[in-house]
């Protein structure tokens, strides 16, 4: 049941050479250009690779540089409460000290009163 003149003329089909040549050429353009983005692709991803390990790198550099250093601020927190609890007890003998000054004081002002009457 097939048209025996389609089969015939589909053999026959013309072909132009520098046509097919062109497309030929354009194909192999497309080739490499297609090529060359994609080793550029390539080498900015292994740019962008190298670039986030080094970024991880110097995360975790600062982040144990500053865990050392909260370390020797707390150290030196801690420090400087010890010596304010120091000063704190050494304030608290100055003002019963001061007491028994202020309470001699007194007696002596009463008694110079006294002595003067």
């Amino acid at each position: 049941m097939s048209d025996p003149q389609f089969e015939k003329d589909s053999y026959n089909i013309p072909l132009d050479l520098t046509m097919f040549h062109s497309l030929e050429e354009r194909a192999h353009s497309l080739s490499d250009d297609f090529n060359g983005t994609v080793a550029r692709l390539k080498d900015q991803m292994n740019q962008m690779s190298t670039w986030t390990a080094d970024a991880g790198s110097v995360y975790t550099s600062s982040v144990k540089q500053l865990s050392k250093e909260i370390e020797v601020c707390t150290g030196k927190t801690v420090g400087l409460i010890t010596q304010c609890d120091e000063l704190d007890k050494d304030f608290a003998q100055l003002v019963d000290l001061s007491r028994q000054i202020k309470a001699l004081d007194r007696a002596l002002g009463q008694l110079q009163q006294a002595i003067l009457k």
